[in-house]
């Protein structure tokens, strides 16, 4: 599990035991799944709760999390991305656009900036379009 954190490795291997377990189809199992994954709730409840807070930064870094994108997604029945300019080109550290719910429609632009983080100089470099020489 590459994307696991050093602290998450217990929970890991208790979520491994248990889908090890279900795999087998097996009644005689239930009693010890049922087991395990009480067991992987107390220690998840405890792992979370005594975070340092490195760990919490890891944890809001940890790339299978959430960007913006994908809340949009979730959350909006349709996201319309706008796109402006930064100095003649797009900054895709900013994320902006038209959404509609239900009841309303509504401007977002939320900041994305751990998108980028891996393409920093993307987001955070002026490039002088040629247009602009």
């Amino acid at each position: 599990m590459p994307d696991a954190l050093d602290f998450e490795q217990p929970l890991l291997e208790l979520e491994i035991r248990i889908a090890a377990l279900q795999a087998t189809d097996d009644p005689a199992h239930a009693d010890e799944i049922a087991r395990l994954q009480e067991r992987l709730e107390r220690q998840r409840q405890r792992t979370y709760a005594g975070l340092t807070p490195w760990q919490r930064t890891q944890l809001a870094r940890h790339p299978k999390r959430p960007h913006t994108r994908d809340w949009c997604k979730l959350l909006l029945e349709e996201f319309t991305e706008l796109h402006g300019d930064r100095l003649f080109r797009d900054d895709p550290a900013i994320i902006g656009g038209l959404a509609s719910s239900i009841i309303l429609t509504i401007f977002v632009v939320p900041a994305a900036y751990l998108l980028i983080y891996q393409r920093k100089e993307a987001a955070n470099v002026p490039v002088v379009a040629e247009e602009a020489q």
